[in-house]
């Protein structure tokens, strides 16, 4: 072989060692950056996934508020509904001559012919007050009966706190006291308290 035959060979030699090494290098180079890259990418991933975790743990959270939420909104519309049915039963102003007056009809309706309705009073409680009215009213078993039944379902919360029956003949005579509350507005006052944020 010539010289310059073998200065080519050994330069080709020398080229191929560097294409080889380059080669190897870039190989690796890629297999480390591949590595690097895949490695970024699942801590990116991983952290993707713990910030979604995190939205539907706090998604899930406002759900759960929400329809806690909705529930008490429930429970306060018939909490609403109740005392709008006790301020019926029980108002504000003692209304004495209304009541009477219902006492009035009612006796009539039942065929009992009430007598000596008048007031008796009034007492003052913790949190309402009541007037009572006393009455005489005579009429037949039926009719006290019928009285007694229709008076225990008025609209308007009353009770007999004393009641005496006698029979005269065929006919009876019943002797009552009427306790009749009213004014809630000290227990309004107590729930305005009880309300958060007051």
């Amino acid at each position: 072989m010539s010289e310059c035959g073998t200065i080519n060979e050994a330069r080709w030699q020398a080229v191929q060692k560097w294409l080889r090494t380059a080669l190897v290098g870039s190989v690796v180079l890629t297999a480390v950056a591949g590595y690097v890259a895949s490695r970024w990418l699942e801590g990116i991933a991983r952290s993707w996934q713990r910030e979604l975790r995190e939205a539907q743990r706090k998604a899930l959270a406002k759900q759960q508020v929400l329809a806690a939420l909705e529930r008490a909104q429930q429970q306060l519309r018939r909490a609403h509904e109740r005392w709008r049915a006790i301020r019926r039963q029980v108002p504000e102003r003692a209304d004495r001559p209304g009541f009477f007056q219902q006492l009035v009809s009612l006796a009539d309706r039942c065929g009992l012919a009430l007598a000596n309705l008048a007031p008796a009073g009034e007492r003052k409680r913790d949190r309402y007050a009541e007037f009572y009215l006393k009455g005489d009213a005579t009429g037949d078993y039926r009719a006290v009966a019928q009285f007694l039944w229709h008076f225990s379902r008025l609209e308007r919360a009353a009770r007999m706190t004393q009641l005496t029956l006698r029979r005269e003949g065929e006919l009876y005579h019943i002797t009552f006291t009427v306790a009749v509350p009213y004014g809630l507005a000290r227990a309004e006052q107590t729930q305005q308290h009880l309300k958060p944020g007051t």
